[in-house]
Parts: C-alpha cells; sequence; structure tokens
C-alpha cells in the first residue's frame, strides 16, 4: 500500500515537540544510491484505467542515514522543485498521483521506509547529466515506546500524550476468532508501529490495516479475558529538512 501523506497530522505532532525542541534541526543525509530511468511505449490502445507499477520517468534512490530503530515515518512534498537535463529540459512536470496531489518523493514499503525516491520526467534522449534542487521535510521516529490500553468496545481516547495530541480515540471489536482494533482519525495509524496482546515479552510484529477518510482498521492477534493490548508507539518525533542539492548528474 502506497503511503498517503499526513501533512495535516505531521505538522500537529511537530506542534507537540515545538515547545520541547525549538533548536534548528539539521537536514536529514541522503546518500544517492542509483539513477533509474523508466521509458514505456504502448504498441496498442491501452485501456482507460488505473496503472499498475511505476509510470516512465527517472527514478533517483536515495538511502536516508539514521541510526539504528530510527524510521521516516511520512513525508512533506517539497513547495518547488527545480529540475532539469543538460538539454534544458524540465523534469519537474510530473503527474499527479491517485490523490490527486503532486508527488516527487516517496518512501518505501514494506519495512523499507529509510529509502526515498525521488521521481522526474524523462530526461531528453541526447541528454547526458541532470540536475536538481528540492527541499521538503521528513517525519522521523527515533524509537517506540509500549502503551497498553483496555479493550473498549466503545470510541476511547487515548491517554499517551502523542495520540491525545491529535485527539485520537480507539476502540476493540471482536469477531468469532478474530479481532479489530479501530482507530480514528485514521492518521493516527502512523503514530502506531503495532498492536499486540499485552504480556511481558511481548514484541513489536506485523500487522495488516485498512483505512478510510475517517478511520483505521488493524487486524490484531486476539488476546484473552482481562488481558490488555499493548501499542508500540512512535517516540522522539522530530520533522527534519530533506534538501536534495545534485549538479550534473550522471544519466544511465
Amino acid at each position: 500500500m502506497v503511503p498517503r501523506m499526513n501533512t495535516t497530522l505531521l505538522l500537529c505532532a511537530a506542534a507537540l515537540l515545538g515547545a520541547a525542541s525549538p533548536a534548528p534541526v539539521e537536514p536529514l543525509r541522503l546518500d544517492l544510491q542509483s539513477v533509474r530511468e523508466l521509458r514505456h511505449l504502448d504498441v496498442v490502445t491501452a485501456d482507460d484505467g488505473i496503472t499498475i507499477g511505476d509510470r516512465p520517468g527517472l527514478y533517483l534512490e536515495f538511502a536516508a542515514v539514521l541510526p539504528e530503530g530510527a524510521k521516516i515515518l511520512d513525508l512533506v512534498q517539497p513547495e518547488k522543485v527545480v529540475a532539469t537535463d543538460d538539454t534544458g529540459a524540465d523534469l519537474s512536470k510530473v503527474e499527479p498521483n491517485f490523490w490527486d496531489k503532486l508527488e516527487w518523493l516517496t518512501t518505501g514499503s514494506f519495512g523499507d521506509s529509510n529509502r526515498i525516491t525521488l521521481k522526474l520526467l524523462p530526461a531528453s534522449r541526447a541528454a547526458k547529466t541532470c540536475s536538481v534542487s528540492l527541499e521538503a521535510r521528513a517525519r522521523v521516529s527515533y524509537g517506540l515506546e509500549p502503551h497498553d490500553v483496555a479493550p473498549a468496545t466503545s470510541w476511547t481516547a487515548f491517554t499517551h500524550p502523542l495520540l491525545k495530541g491529535v485527539k485520537a480515540e480507539y476502540r476493540y471489536e471482536a469477531g468469532d476468532g478474530t479481532a479489530s482494533f479501530h482507530v480514528r482519525p485514521a492518521d493516527a495509524k502512523d503514530l502506531i508501529e503495532s498492536i499486540v496482546p499485552a504480556a511481558d515479552d511481548a514484541q513489536p510484529q506485523g500487522y495488516s490495516v485498512s483505512y478510510g477518510d475517517e478511520e483505521a482498521i488493524f487486524g490484531i492477534d486476539v488476546p484473552a479475558k482481562g488481558q490488555k493490548l499493548r501499542l508500540f508507539v512512535h517516540k522522539d518525533l522530530t520533522l527534519m529538512p530533506v534538501v536534495i542539492e545534485l549538479k550534473d548528474q550522471k544519466l544511465p
């Protein structure tokens, strides 16, 4: 699932941190890993519909240099992107994404969120290099902390400071051998890494989650009678500048 940008929640989280850490933050260090260009030609008329996979374009992949346990949660897109090849072609005019938003930067999925991909238009066939200048922001978590809650079946406000700060609520729902944990607003899901039955040796584990405009639903293991649920909540959130400055980068 491709993450949607959670700009409002991100800024709320940043505001919670602002009073405690007003000092300027150094930009996130990015190491360029690869430059890939994708071109595509339909030899028959393509059906209208949703495009699966990468669209034609120039893809620059970076690895974020972060300490072990740190994780990029989401990105705020740059307000301006300057990107040209050495023939003078403008590479910044990307098409809107599924939500009709301009999206140049994305993070990896399936546990690879610390890789950032910059997508641009394909360079001219005669081009040999490209240059890029942009500044965005990333919300970075520097660890997890456990937070236990009772499996309340009606909407209940979180007491955890970060979740409380974004006015998040939850409710538990049990089925025939199944259980789900509902969270609203839906974007609050990105503050939660994992939900498991509470135990002394409980550790974060993988999960399934679905979400709409109003709420997110986690599929979880069924707790025993009287057992609480343990959330692993991201902590030490930092809103970091993401600066990309490339000059005459060689093209494939």
